[in-house]
């Protein structure tokens, strides 16, 4: 294989690996180990990451269950709750599962509207419905390299099962490429000394 074949190839197998493996095995936060506290503080921690509230109530957290579920309740009206890594890495928010505070007979359309801060390029936004006729809805998402991800609804909700995954350093990937350099060089250098 000539220098400029390996190159392509090397460059290609890269993009698959980056492409299929940047992502480290999903945490999620399902805030079990809250079941029937109220936590008064402003934020709190589970599995690496701070989620945290601009409430002024009393109390910020509440943990309902709901169907074999704890939520972390609430997120209240025109209050932002805010997620992010507790080491300040990097991480991807993959899903969300969201549901009305309300009863099923007070139910209606609520609009939540996320933001996302990412580390390079363009902070992102996206506004999210939950329709009055579903019960706990989860919602996915594309969005990587985040610092942190916002929300704001626009009624009462609650939030589980936050699924994230953590984004490797760039330095990382960066080394990815020299990796498969060194490898072409020994793999050169034995067919040599094979001849």
């Amino acid at each position: 294989m000539t220098p400029a074949k390996f190159l392509k190839s090397s460059v290609a197998a890269s993009m698959v690996l980056l492409t299929t493996s940047s992502f480290a095995a999903p945490t999620v936060l399902d805030f079990n180990a809250f079941s029937g506290k109220d936590q008064k503080e402003k934020a709190i921690e589970e599995d690496g990451y701070t989620i945290s509230s601009n409430c002024t109530q009393a109390t910020c957290f509440s943990f309902l269950s709901l169907a074999n579920n704890n939520f972390a309740a609430y997120t209240g009206i025109q209050n932002t709750t805010t997620l992010k890594s507790s080491d300040g890495k990097l991480f991807a928010l993959l899903s969300i599962d969201l549901d009305n505070l309300y009863s099923r007979d007070d139910r209606q359309n609520i609009e939540v509207e996320f933001e996302f801060k990412h580390a390079v390029g363009k902070d992102t936004k996206q506004t999210i419905v939950l329709t009055k006729n579903s019960p706990v809805a989860t919602f996915t998402f594309t969005e990587s390299n985040l610092l942190s991800a916002s929300w704001t609804s626009s009624q009462f909700i609650r939030f589980d099962s936050i699924q994230t995954s953590a984004v490797p350093e760039p330095s990382t990937l960066a080394l990815l490429p020299l990796g498969l350099g060194v490898v072409f060089l020994a793999s050169r250098r034995r067919k040599a000394a094979a001849k």
